[in-house]
Formats: C-alpha cells, sequence, structure tokens
C-alpha cells in the first residue's frame, strides 16, 4: 500500500510469465542488433528510391534517395555518381554530384538546376536530363545510377586550411565537403565563396549561414552579381566579399586579394 495525502493506493503484485530460457546474454543481443545493420554500397549500380525532394530555390531541387532493402551510402564528399535514366524510349546517362555527405549515409542526395533554352539563345536546347528530373521525379520514383567516381574530395589531400569558391548550381561537391568537415567536427580552417545571381538563388543559404554561425573557424562570403557591368563586374564583387571576411585571414591569405 502506498498513502497519498488522505488516499491509500494498493498495488497488487504483477505476475512475470516470461520464459527464462528465451532471454539471452547481452552481447548475443548486441551481436544481434549489429548483425542487422544495412550493408555498404561502396560502387556499382544500383536502383534507388526517391524519400523526399526538397525546392532549394525556385529552380532548383534537391532528389533524396535511399534504396530498399536499406544500405549505407559509402564515397568520398566531392564525388559524383552517374545517373540511367529512360527518357524518350532511351537510356540517357548524365553525370551528378553528390550534395549530401558520407558523415550522414542511410541516403543519397543529388541537387539539380532547371535549365530552360536561354532567352538569346532561342534554337538551343534546353537541360534534357536536368528538366526531365524536375518534371518526373516524385516520392517514390526509382532511379539507376552507378558510381561514386571523380578525385575532387577535400578527403584525398587532407589540409588545415581550405578555400571552397563555388557560383551557382556548382555548390553541389563544396556542400557536401562542407557538411562532411562540420559533422566531423574538423579543427579545419574554412573559407567559402558563393556567388549566386540574386540573394533568392542562393543555394543552401540558410544551412551555410547556420554552419558559419556555430563553426568560428568557418567563413562565409556570398555574393550576388545581378546584371554584370562591362569591366568583370564578377571580379569585383568576389574582392568585395574578400573584403568582408575576418582582418586576420585576410593577412595570412594576401596572394588571393592580389
Amino acid at each position: 500500500m502506498i498513502r497519498i495525502g488522505a488516499c491509500i493506493v494498493t498495488i497488487t503484485p504483477a505476475s512475470c510469465n516470461m520464459d527464462e530460457t528465451k532471454l539471452q546474454p547481452l552481447d548475443k543481443q548486441v551481436a544481434w542488433v549489429v548483425s542487422k545493420q544495412p550493408k555498404q554500397w561502396i560502387k556499382g549500380k544500383i536502383t534507388l528510391r526517391c524519400l523526399r525532394v526538397i525546392a532549394e530555390t525556385n529552380d532548383v531541387k534537391t532528389f533524396v534517395f535511399g534504396a530498399e532493402p536499406a544500405v549505407l551510402f559509402n564515397y568520398k564528399p566531392g564525388q559524383f555518381v552517374t545517373l540511367e535514366l529512360p527518357i524518350n524510349g532511351q537510356t540517357i546517362k548524365r553525370p551528378y554530384s553528390i550534395s549530401s555527405t558520407p558523415s550522414r549515409p542511410h541516403t543519397l542526395e543529388i541537387t539539380v538546376k532547371r535549365v530552360p533554352t536561354p532567352a538569346e539563345f532561342p534554337d538551343a536546347l534546353p537541360g534534357v536530363v536536368s528538366n526531365w528530373l524536375h518534371d518526373n521525379i516524385t516520392v517514390g520514383s526509382e532511379i539507376k545510377l552507378s558510381g561514386p567516381m571523380g578525385k575532387f574530395t577535400c578527403m584525398a589531400n587532407p589540409s588545415q586550411k581550405l578555400l571552397l569558391i563555388s557560383a551557382g548550381v556548382g555548390i553541389t561537391p563544396m556542400i557536401s565537403m562542407s557538411r562532411w568537415i562540420y559533422d566531423r567536427g574538423a579543427d579545419t580552417d574554412v573559407v567559402f565563396f558563393h556567388s549566386a545571381r540574386t540573394p533568392s538563388d542562393i543555394i543552401f543559404r540558410c544551412e551555410l549561414e547556420l554552419m558559419a554561425a556555430r563553426k568560428p573557424n568557418f567563413k562565409l562570403a556570398v555574393t550576388t552579381t545581378g546584371a554584370a557591368q562591362a569591366g568583370g563586374g564578377y571580379c569585383k564583387h568576389i574582392l568585395q566579399a574578400a573584403d568582408s571576411l575576418h582582418p586576420k585571414w585576410q593577412r595570412q591569405n594576401p596572394q588571393i586579394l592580389e
């Protein structure tokens, strides 16, 4: 019995009908859990299912893929995969950089920009594969890809200091490397220059700003070019962005500002 204030609560012991012969030692239970971990995908062809589609900007989407049964994706940050897509009765192959990071191995992501026909070149073909992905891949869609491939990775050449420069959707391998460095808690000084047409075109803007706010040695400099002026407006914007960096970094890297 338990007395709570003016009340008395009576608790009847419950019988345990568990068969002790079915109980296993803790080490066997742990071994069973480990044995159930997904296999690793290291290379080769694989069929993936789309789990999410994220609208990063008005014309950029991130496609999040997983495998069934589940696998752990093992690749180097900055590498790419080759998609094999059935378009207009043909199998078309296109390489896309992986925008996810191997430190989050349960899914694999690519980030794709829609490529319309340029107004100044009306006879030019639009981005056939990129636009097909935007128009056809939804949650549940399946695709085939192979990989990973590529030597453009910070993992191959570890360094205490990294300078990452990207523009537009070319940010994809850079965000993969940035996420990997951030997740590992690596004591690496990173300076990330990124250029976009307008503020609304900055892909992964919130995530980059969050990394810069939480990791003191992750310096972010973003510039928007807008309508480029004659005389090399792009370089002018980059130098303006460089001026916004910490004075210590400017003193240590004067050659970049020359």
